[in-house]
């Protein structure tokens, strides 16, 4: 299905971002043009506001009815990642039939699009805008930019997604018991040089206790108090299940905040983790492998 995260301002405007699983060509025109729709409907009520007011409020209001304007003007520019370019993104995809060659397709014309532009801004220098040449010149280095990056992530998401996360995480490490005194715990970590440590229990995950933890013992003593007493328990530890893609892990990761994350079985049973390391290897990986396609 489909899922709509946010709307993200950008210093040049909004750019609607979604989750691209299972989305079709038509499906992801309908939601990129929501951006400008949107900001389009802001201006059109802000406009009516400034019309039936006067003085300040009118002044405010008549502000936003433009600002709204030029940001829907700005997203409707035919260059990815922006809402133009999504929808002219799904335009070539509808006809191609190819998705991975529309987002190729579009990273160059975005290319053109952002040369376009800074021929513009260097245009600007010469007749003496310099304020609007530096902004425009801005404004294409974001277009070309976010381009390339949109396509070398469209390169790597096919292979993540028909990857296991139990194929790319790392290993457990030691794990601790609950009764485990937190002194003994520290001292793990600190030899093995980890972040965190899985606390099992008869073999299933009963937790998970990282270094941050450990300020919960505020003054007192580390030798007299529990491993249970500051790890995180289970049922508040973010986990992934082995077969899970690795592209979702990673999408949850980085959703989550954490560092790392549990990789369970259905019996609760520790198969590993994954971490930012984990993630950047396997990125890397599969960096690697995309230009040796290319070439």
């Amino acid at each position: 299905g489909i899922r709509t995260r946010d709307i993200t301002l950008f210093a040049f405007g909004g750019v609607s971002h979604m989750e691209t699983t299972g989305v079709t060509a038509g499906q992801q025109a309908l939601i990129a043009a929501a951006g400008p729709l949107a900001s389009f409907a802001i201006a059109g009520v802000s406009a009516l506001v400034a019309s039936a007011v006067s003085g300040t409020g009118a002044q405010v209001a008549g502000y936003l009815a433009v600002v709204n304007v030029a940001l829907a003007l700005f997203n409707l520019l035919p260059s990815y990642p922006l809402d133009g370019g999504r929808v002219l993104h799904a335009l070539v995809w509808k006809v191609s039939d190819n998705r991975i060659g529309a987002t190729k397709f579009m990273s160059r014309f975005s290319n053109v699009i952002g040369a376009l532009l800074m021929g513009f801004a260097v245009l600007l220098f010469f007749i003496g805008d310099f304020v609007g040449g530096i902004w425009l010149a801005l404004i294409a280095w974001f277009v070309m930019g976010s381009a390339r990056s949109e396509y070398a992530a469209e390169m790597l998401s096919g292979p993540l997604a028909h990857t296991a996360t139990g194929d790319v995480m790392d290993g457990g490490g030691e794990t601790v018991s609950p009764d485990e005194r937190c002194s003994q715990t520290l001292q793990l970590l600190l030899r093995t040089q980890r972040r965190v440590a899985a606390v099992t229990q008869d073999g299933a995950l009963a937790g998970i206790v990282s270094v941050s933890d450990f300020a919960k013992l505020r003054d007192r003593d580390p030798a007299s108090v529990s491993v249970s007493e500051i790890m995180t328990p289970y049922a508040a530890v973010v986990s992934i299940a082995p077969k899970t893609s690795a592209l979702e892990a990673f999408r949850r990761l980085a959703e989550s905040g954490h560092a790392q994350l549990p990789v369970v079985d259905d019996d609760r049973c520790l198969r590993g983790f994954v971490t930012r390391e984990t993630a950047m290897r396997v990125l890397r990986f599969a960096e690697e492998q995309q230009r040796v396609r290319a070439s």
